[in-house]
């Protein structure tokens, strides 16, 4: 039985194209690609990573303050032991300091 989602070398591909966008200051693109990534495969490494630059993004670049809190909440929710998770708490803490 084949399991839904991304594999390693399509999730590290859509890490790539998400980062090339990123040079490119194409945002939104950026955040999209890496979406696809997270949706593949949520708990593997490289999704924790992709998480944190979708907040990151949303939030520095597109001024997009509520997703960004959803993201950095998904972040946090899924990567509780890396050592990402404070710099995300606090860059949630200064776009909405209650959530």
């Amino acid at each position: 039985m084949a399991l839904a989602g991304c594999n390693a070398p399509a999730g590290k591909s859509h890490y790539i194209l998400a980062e090339r966008l990123f040079s490119d200051h194409k945002y939104a693109a950026a955040v999209e690609e890496f979406k696809k990534l997270v949706d593949g495969d949520p708990r593997g490494s490289l999704a924790q990573k992709a998480l944190f630059r979708i907040g990151t993004l949303q939030y520095l670049y597109l001024e997009d303050y509520l997703d960004s809190i959803k993201s950095f909440r998904q972040f946090i929710a899924l990567s509780p032991d890396t050592e990402l998770v404070y710099q995300a708490a606090s860059k949630r803490g200064v776009v909405a300091p209650d959530a």
